[in-house]
């Protein structure tokens, strides 16, 4: 969308013969924007073409009325105020603001100034309003993707940051300080910063980490566990790769934080009831095994080798089926070998 014209004034260059009325007139009938000239009294002087077809009346009903005449009370008082602000300043302002019309409610930018006479006295405002509604529906999705973001990054505790290297800052996420607690008040340390930082050898490792992709656009994936303020620990599976270059150097590099403290829990539990498995399938007289949905073999049992006199590789080369499916003949003199044991299949 282009930009709104800049704003307008007319002061005291006029030509000879030429009335900053007539001169208003000129401009405000010359654009395809809404456009309007109102008195210090607030009542407008003249309009275009634009602003009657936006307000649905002819601009001979408009002229002479003031604000309260046309626009809902609360609007009204708006733009008195918008008015009054700008003879305050003598400058061009420009506001944003949902405005109702003959047909329907649009948002329009409007750029007002103040008005002079050719002997550059102030005698009112002038204003000049674009419809934007196409830039506001961009604007509000954008926002609702934001948010839609920001709750997918909190429900999967993963935070997204970037780092510039024109400016040395490093720009996070919500999810981050949260993952963090990081107060939001201050910014995340710089490149600098981060090399200057001392701390546990976890950190250490991430800052070379992102000291390499700086210096060489190296990517990094790593899991480390972080320290926080209040003596907890917790993981965090870390990424960084090259954003973009810029003459032969890395410019900009952008990343995630996602916090796997529940993920490293349930693996160490897993790893630890493995452990106790394997502890107690060794320790027990009897052959234990587990076998897939297909029937292989997973995992190496020494009891069961002894017992075939086979590798799990060859087994599955062979076909052979798990000893609880061989032949009796077959495993009967092995049996009567361990003891008369029993052997037994145990389920994933």
């Amino acid at each position: 969308m282009s930009p709104l014209p800049a704003s307008p004034s007319i002061d005291a260059d006029l030509p000879a013969g030429l009335g900053a009325d007539a001169l208003a007139a000129a401009f405000v009938t010359g654009i395809a924007d809404i456009a309007y000239m109102k008195g210090l009294d607030g009542r407008y002087r003249m309009v275009n073409e634009a602003c009657a077809l936006f307000l649905g009346k002819a601009a001979s009903e408009i002229v002479g009325t003031d604000d309260s005449a046309i626009f809902p009370a609360d609007m009204a008082r708006k733009f008195v105020d918008q008015d009054r602000a700008v003879l305050a300043s003598g400058m061009a302002l420009t506001f944003e603001d949902e405005v109702p019309g003959h047909r329907k409610t649009a948002f329009l930018q409007t750029v007002k100034s103040v008005c002079r006479d050719a002997r550059g006295k102030v005698i009112g405002t002038v204003g000049i309003s674009r419809n934007i509604d196409e830039r506001k529906k961009l604007e509000l999705a954008l926002r609702r993707r934001e948010r839609e973001l920001a709750d997918a990054q909190r429900i999967a505790r993963i935070g997204t940051w970037r780092w510039e290297r024109a400016t040395d800052t490093v720009t996070w996420s919500d999810e981050i300080y949260r993952i963090f607690e990081y107060d939001r008040s201050r910014p995340p340390q710089n490149y600098r910063q981060l090399l200057e930082m001392e701390g546990p050898p976890s950190l250490r490792k991430l800052v070379a980490a992102f000291d390499r992709a700086v210096r060489l656009g190296e990517p990094y994936s790593l899991d480390m566990q972080v320290p926080l303020a209040d003596g907890a620990v917790r993981w965090i599976a870390a990424r960084g790769e090259v954003e973009t270059w810029e003459n032969g150097e890395v410019a900009s590099l952008c990343g995630t934080v996602h916090e796997i403290t529940e993920r490293k829990r349930h693996e160490e539990e897993l790893a630890l009831s493995e452990t106790r498995y394997r502890s107690l399938a060794h320790a027990t007289s009897q052959i234990v095994w587990v076998v897939d949905a297909t029937g292989r073999q997973m995992g190496c049992v020494p009891e069961w080798e002894a017992f075939t006199g086979q590798t799990i590789e060859e087994q599955d080369q062979a076909g052979a089926d798990p000893p609880d499916q061989q032949p009796m003949q077959r495993r009967q003199p092995v049996l009567g070998h361990r003891c008369g044991t029993l052997l037994t299949r145990t389920a994933p």
